[in-house]
């Protein structure tokens, strides 16, 4: 297994930082009343969704 580098690591921990604060974000709206429906939120699954799409990218690249 390849190891990652410094800067990578802060990239992938910046994404998974901005899905946390869009989900917030969102939470707050729906509370509101301004998000209608319903809600599912990923709060602590953000390395998932972010490792995913690193992996796919890598591949693809």
């Amino acid at each position: 297994m390849a190891e990652l580098g410094n800067e990578t690591l802060l990239e992938l921990l910046k994404k998974m930082i901005m899905i946390r604060a869009f989900e917030e974000e969102a939470e707050k709206l729906f509370m509101k009343g301004l998000v209608h429906g319903t809600m599912h939120l990923s709060e602590g699954e953000e390395a998932v969704a972010v490792g995913a799409v690193f992996a796919i990218k890598k591949q693809i690249t």
